[in-house]
């Protein structure tokens, strides 16, 4: 039989995103977080051509469920609108606790650039292959044991400053990179090589493309083996387990 279900109608949480400029650029992630060393994204979306973007199906994390058609409202203190990009200062807006904001929060981004990894292979040809790259904003000083063993152990998905990409045809892109910092990248290829990582400067000067090249040549050992019979043939059809 033919059900019908109708959604409770949810106001969004508008953003107007504008870079040093004053244009809106497209393609900026923005996050409804929690704030603290572990960085919650409650709700993301990213901008459209005219820098806007909406955080929407705000019921399922701030709203009751019980009662769909009470309006959703911010109940605790704490909550922010951030651009989830890698930057030396946040760019966030926070929220006060009441009735959701009618009017869209506005996210002024520093001056930014695109920062682009590249993996290469020991003849300085582009892996070809799939792989995971993790970039890391590097601290522009030096971090208390406090701050070493929380930065160790907090997961990158809760770390603000840490972005994974996928990499395709050798190179992975992160546009709206802030200038003048330093970035570590780690890639985790898919076959017979090891992980491998570098550091390096980021863009230093508005829209430029600054290129951190990763070299991929240590290859993972392997173990290859013929199973014979006494005759000399060979086992067609054996289970085997190997340990080094």
């Amino acid at each position: 039989p033919q059900r019908t279900v109708r959604l409770a109608p949810e106001t969004p949480i508008r953003v107007l995103v504008l870079d040093a400029s004053g244009a809106p650029p497209a393609g900026v992630p923005v996050s409804l977080r929690f704030p603290g060393d572990e960085v919650q994204d409650l709700v993301r979306a990213t901008t459209d051509a005219r820098g806007e973007a909406r955080l929407a199906h705000l019921r399922t994390v701030l709203g009751d469920r019980d009662e769909p058609e009470r309006p959703v409202t911010i109940e605790e203190p704490g909550l922010y609108v951030a651009a989830a990009i890698l930057v030396a200062e946040p760019v966030e807006v926070p929220l006060s606790v009441g009735s959701l904001p009618e009017a869209p929060i506005e996210l002024h981004l520093p001056p930014t650039g695109t920062l682009e990894v590249q993996l290469e292979d020991a003849n300085g040809v582009l892996l070809p292959r799939a792989c995971l790259v993790e970039l890391e904003l590097l601290p522009d000083r030096e971090l208390t044991a406090d701050e070493q063993w929380t930065r160790k152990y907090l997961s990158p998905a809760l770390d603000d400053r840490v972005r994974k990409l996928s990499a395709s045809g050798g190179r992975a892109v992160l546009t709206h990179v802030g200038l003048g910092l330093r970035f570590g990248a780690s890639a985790q290829p898919f076959g017979e090589h090891r992980p491998a990582e570098t550091t390096g400067p980021g863009p230093r000067a508005v829209g430029e493309v600054s290129v951190l090249r990763v070299p991929i040549v240590e290859e993972l050992p392997s173990l290859a083996a013929l199973l014979v019979r006494a005759d000399g043939s060979p086992w067609r059809t054996t289970e085997v387990e190997a340990h080094i």
